[in-house]
């Protein structure tokens, strides 16, 4: 079990070299900036789409990039289902297979989850 890290020698946790001579200029901001700032970041976010029905799961869908929503709408991605018949998806699986390849060529990683951050947008506002 390791030390609670208030009983570690700072030296230990963070070498000299390392260490900060002087705490670091942070600005000085009001409550209402940080609320103008973290309101312009959701508008950017948003704001392609001002006609977005904002519903279950936008917190996630808004980092989509328009290309992947474009993709999923086309009729031979979005009429896949989960457990079709291996055979019949051999292209998407090729697609998926080559991507991952290449992920891993440039970034060192081992493996990559392909599995989507969040649902693509729903194409019709539902009822609530």
């Amino acid at each position: 079990m390791l030390p609670p890290l208030s009983q570690v020698p700072a030296d230990v946790v963070l070498p000299d070299g390392l260490r900060r001579a002087a705490p670091p200029a942070l600005p000085e901001l009001s409550q209402p900036q940080v609320l103008r700032h973290y309101l312009r970041l959701s508008q950017e976010n948003l704001g392609a789409d001002f006609n977005v029905d904002v519903g279950q799961g936008t917190c996630t869908m808004k980092y989509s990039p328009k290309v992947n929503d474009r993709f999923v709408r086309d009729p031979k991605v979005a009429g896949l289902h989960p457990l079709q018949d291996e055979r019949t998806v051999q292209g998407v699986l090729e697609i998926m297979y080559r991507l991952e390849g290449l992920l891993k060529e440039i970034s060192g990683m081992d493996r990559f989850s392909l599995q989507p951050g969040a649902a693509p947008p729903r194409s019709t506002p539902t009822s609530r």
